[in-house]
């Protein structure tokens, strides 16, 4: 998978702004303080014992942060293009997935619940299913397979005069 994605990034002529790269590298450093303070350590603290300064850290984190940006642009297209959704069961589905992964740890159970009630933990979970599902539909194109069907067809009724009988 990593390998078809960074084919699909040589041939990509994303453009994109830069508070794009500077929002990504935001939501990284973000979520590297979010792990960080769960071993006891802001990333505040982190920067302080190291000696890197913050834009030094920021950075840092450049690089991957285009990176990043470049296959979300990839994907956006690709889930548009082809249909590619996340269901509301979906989405509660890997929840409980999620929840269950925290085995008997009660106090992680309690905060994961908590944050699975907020709906922007509800949408991280549906674009990150999105994601997996376009990765999975562009895997088997590459395998040759046929690709998962992303969305069923639906079937519309005509509401119009002209198709009931006389």
């Amino acid at each position: 998978e990593e390998t078809l994605l960074d084919a699909l990034e040589q041939q990509a002529k994303a453009e994109f702004a830069p508070v794009m790269v500077e929002s990504e590298i935001d939501h990284m450093l973000q979520e590297q303080d979010e792990r960080m303070r769960q071993i006891g350590v802001s990333l505040a603290d982190y920067a302080a014992r190291t000696g890197q300064e913050p834009t030094e850290l920021r950075e840092s984190m450049r690089e991957q942060a285009e990176k990043r940006v470049v296959r979300s642009l990839i994907i956006s297209e690709l889930t548009e293009k082809a249909g590619i959704e996340a269901s509301g069961d979906d989405v509660e589905e890997e929840i409980t997935r999620l929840m269950e992964a925290q085995g008997e740890d009660e106090a992680a159970r309690q905060s994961a619940e908590e944050l699975f009630s907020q709906d922007a933990a509800k949408d991280t979970v549906r674009r990150r299913l999105v994601a997996r599902k376009a990765v999975d539909y562009l895997t088997a194109i590459a395998k040759g397979e046929n690709p998962p069907d992303p969305a069923p067809a639906k079937v519309v009724e005509s509401d119009s005069p002209s198709s009931e009988p006389d």
